[in-house]
């Protein structure tokens, strides 16, 4: 089961080293294995079991008759589901402009932010190719977009992002957005993610998309999330620091400001 990850730390000083420990952590999912059971109850309350170590890890999961029923027959028969976690990232605040500029980095932000893109791009193919017979026929020729992209070498390469989920949505993938603390960048990540998908398979005009995103960010579940983390109904952004974010990420006037974060 591939899982995608999409990160908007900047790779210098503190969310390099954030950025370093999820990946540590993603990659450990590679030693996680799942296995379905029928429940042996009607409890509504099922709880999953774990066993064994960071280094192999098993979660069975107990499953009502009805959805037991519905696995497939390989499933059924005690095989585990192997998870591929890929994960990019892209820095897009005013930090990342600078981390950039810092040429006397014995490792340069650029270069780790790439060597991660690169490697992870590079596991998304095998997980492709080794179940191409499986996927959608589109799936390649996204694949050769999505390495074109990667290898631009273009600042803040947002382009990766949406060409990234739709290869994980066509290969009915899971897919996970994060940054520093889940409510700033993330918000402006996955509601972009959310309005593309809405011009992308409902008719509507791409003009409008700015819109659509200052309607998600004004009155969606990410501005009550911001609120509930730090009682104020705003973004933790400054003018100044917008203005460094690509186009689509930049929150509207009237929802951002000086919050502690």
């Amino acid at each position: 089961m591939l899982i995608s990850f999409e990160y908007l730390l900047t790779c210098d000083a503190d969310e390099l080293g954030m950025l370093e420990d999820s990946v540590e952590a993603i990659h450990a999912l590679e030693n996680v294995h799942v296995r379905f059971v029928p429940a042996t109850t009607n409890n509504n309350l099922l709880q999953p079991q774990f066993f064994g170590t960071r280094f192999y890890c098993k979660v069975v999961i107990p499953l009502p008759a009805h959805m037991f029923a519905r696995l497939p027959q390989k499933l059924k028969d005690g095989a585990s589901i192997l998870i591929v976690p890929v994960v990019f990232n892209i820095g897009i605040d005013h930090r990342a402009s600078l981390a950039r500029m810092k040429a006397f980095h014995f490792f340069s932000a650029t270069e780790v932010e790439n060597n991660l893109n690169y490697n992870n791009l590079a596991k998304l193919k095998a997980y492709i190719n080794k179940n191409v017979n499986n996927l959608p026929d589109d799936i390649p020729d996204l694949m050769k977009l999505l390495e074109h992209t990667v290898y631009s070498n273009k600042p803040k390469n947002v382009d990766i992002f949406p060409l990234a989920e739709k290869i994980c949505r066509r290969a009915y993938g899971i897919r996970v957005t994060g940054c520093k603390s889940a409510k700033d960048r993330t918000s402006m990540g996955f509601t972009l993610e959310q309005g593309q998908l809405l011009v992308n398979n409902h008719n509507i005009d791409r003009h409008d998309l700015q819109d659509i995103l200052n309607q998600f960010r004004r009155n969606g579940t990410s501005i009550e999330n911001a609120l509930a983390n730090t009682g104020i109904k705003a973004y933790a952004f400054s003018y100044i620091q917008l203005r460094t974010f690509p186009e689509y990420y930049r929150a509207q006037p009237g929802t951002y400001g000086n919050v502690q974060t």
